[in-house]
């Protein structure tokens, strides 16, 4: 009774074993499967990038011949190890996999033979062998190929030629840019940005009832600056260096919050009498702090920028040939601002006395300035949503320097971080990074 019983069992787990058996023979040929297709993307992908090098070849500018030559010669080398390495890697994996699925066959051709005519004794003898077959089997690692070579970028304006790896990020590229992962339920119509002293993000969203938003330099969402009332639409936003936010509405006033996001002032600008329009409510868009600290509000509707204490209380004005929907002060308090059409923009004085225009009438290259911004050495950065889209450089003069990242194809806003390193970018659902060294 015993020995019969023990046939039954092992006879049993035999056959256990045979399922599992082929089980892992169905594993080994999907993993030669897999390895044949790993060799075909290979060659594709190899076939790829070889091309985004001839691609990005044709694309540089011919002051930087030498540096591309030199990076291309790297790209090359890169392709060339990469596929030695990778066809190496398989070549050791399948023949693991044809050893490893000889030592199966022959387990599983003894225990079919086994379980059909084996006598008790010669199951219970074959049990230990077989066992120990299946587990050396279940132990096949799968196939790691090296890492794939992803991405070959180039930016003409800045001759940087740039091989990483899948989900690297191109540190030092200047004009590089990535989104920043946004902690919130959605992004929608951003307009308006800034970047406090501290660092963190400010974004208004062109939207009736919308707070204003406030993010760490990582994405992560830290306040909300709710709407005074349900017609107010946020389009600009600034933040004083005593942490004051102050918002556009598009309507009579300019709302204010303290660090915390209270709402405890609003500011109405004066604005010139226009006998030719209708109504004299003014549309104040535009926002900028000079070097006094004092806070600068562009009326649109009027061509009108105000300045104030930050208490609200305006000292002066000037009238403008164009409406000032974005406005920037530069070390020097010169005032720039952009029509956010084809109007361009201008370069004044403190007081308001034009000192340069540049009209995109008269441009093939930017036909729709947005945002605009400006570092502290006089350099001019703005936005172009149409044209040759992206964020272009000028000097403090106003003479064009070149584009500096064409992969913002649709910003409004734009601002600097502290340390000018990087401008922030709105582009209506999402929020761009851009390297600037």
């Amino acid at each position: 009774m015993d020995l019969d019983r023990a046939y039954r069992m092992h006879k049993k787990e035999l056959q256990i074993m045979l399922e599992n058996c082929e089980k892992i023979a169905h594993q080994v040929d999907s993993a030669m499967e897999d390895a044949k297709s790993a060799t075909q993307r290979l060659d594709g992908a190899a076939e790829t990038t070889s091309k985004s090098v001839e691609v990005a070849k044709q694309q540089a500018l011919s002051e930087f011949k030498n540096q591309l030559e030199k990076s291309s010669l790297k790209a090359k080398e890169e392709i060339r190890k990469w596929k030695s390495d990778t066809a190496r890697t398989l070549s050791e994996s399948e023949e693991n996999l044809q050893c490893h699925k000889a030592r199966l066959d022959n387990a599983i051709a003894m225990a079919s033979q086994i379980t059909k005519i084996g006598s008790p004794f010669e199951i219970a003898s074959a049990y230990p062998v077989l066992s120990d077959t299946l587990q050396q089997l279940s132990k096949l690692q799968p196939i790691t190929l090296p890492s794939r070579i992803s991405i070959v970028e180039f930016h003409a304006n800045n001759a940087i030629l740039e091989i990483t790896s899948l989900g690297t990020l191109v540190a030092g590229s200047r004009g590089y840019t990535q989104e920043l992962n946004i902690q919130d339920e959605m992004m929608g119509d951003a307009k308006g940005i800034t970047v406090a002293p501290s660092g963190d993000i400010v974004v208004a969203e062109f939207k009736p009832n919308r707070p204003v938003k406030v993010f760490n330099n990582k994405g992560l969402y830290l306040l909300r600056l709710k709407s005074a009332t349900d017609t107010d639409c946020p389009w600009d936003v600034i933040v004083s260096e005593q942490g004051l936010y102050y918002v556009s509405t598009c309507g009579q006033n300019v709302l204010v919050y303290d660090f915390d996001g209270s709402l405890f002032l609003r500011i109405k600008p004066k604005t010139p009498f226009n006998p030719f329009l209708s109504s004299q409510t003014p549309d104040l868009r535009g926002l900028s702090i000079n070097g006094k600290g004092q806070i600068l509000i562009g009326d649109v509707k009027h061509n009108f920028i105000s300045i104030h204490h930050p208490s609200g209380e305006q000292i002066s004005g000037f009238s403008i040939s164009i409406p000032p929907y974005f406005i920037a002060v530069s070390a020097n308090d010169k005032v720039i601002v952009s029509a956010s059409s084809r109007a361009g923009f201008q370069i004044l004085n403190s007081i308001g006395h034009r000192l340069r225009s540049f009209d995109t009438m008269e441009s093939v290259i930017l036909n729709w300035v947005t945002g605009i911004c400006c570092t502290s050495n006089g350099n001019i950065y703005v936005g172009n949503r149409k044209g040759m889209r992206g964020i272009h450089q000028f000097t403090e003069d106003g003479n064009y320097v070149g584009c500096i990242t064409e992969n913002v194809t649709n910003p409004w806003g734009i601002a600097l971080t502290p340390a000018e390193d990087q401008l922030v970018v709105a582009e209506e659902t999402s929020i761009k990074i851009v390297h600037l060294k």
